[in-house]
């Protein structure tokens, strides 16, 4: 008759404990994924829309800094392609700031090494002390791509 009285207390204490596990496991694991997306969506929104080169250069720095501050395995593999696609507008301080983003995704944005890789000889030969590959080279090695080297000088010359 003892036994019978415990068994009950602890299926109760069991389904109890078992159900706030599964409200907490809910609760921390939707609610980051889905305000971090959120935000990242909205910053590669302004990035797009801004109408000025230094609004849309402000707004990729901006996307940079919140990966950065961003648990990579919280951003979905939408919102990384998303970001990836920004590589597409043709200013190069928006790339340099977008290769950062990527960079600090690290392995998982590694499907826009290719881009990146392709983009490349492009900023290697622009003129200027900062160009987007001082961004590309460490945002491929976050991703596990071995960066080539450096064009030279001589070499961006015999290409024109």
């Amino acid at each position: 008759m003892r036994k019978m009285r415990k068994n009950p207390n602890l299926l109760f204490t069991s389904l109890c404990l078992s159900l706030s596990l599964s409200l907490v496991k809910l609760a921390t694991a939707s609610t980051p994924h889905r305000e971090v997306n959120l935000k990242l969506e909205e910053t590669i929104g302004k990035v797009r829309s801004e109408s000025s080169l230094t609004a849309r250069t402000q707004a990729a720095e901006h996307l940079a800094e919140l990966t950065r501050k961003t648990n990579a395995a919280y951003i979905d593999n939408k919102t990384i392609s998303d970001i990836a696609s920004l590589l597409d507008i043709p200013e190069d301080s928006v790339q340099a700031w977008v290769a950062s983003a990527l960079g600090h995704i690290g392995r998982r944005a590694s499907s826009a090494a290719p881009r990146l890789l392709a983009l490349l000889p492009v900023s290697d030969c622009l003129q200027g002390d900062l160009t987007s590959s001082a961004f590309i080279r460490p945002a491929l090695k976050q991703m596990g791509v071995k960066p080539p080297p450096a064009r030279s000088y001589n070499d961006c010359q015999n290409t024109k």
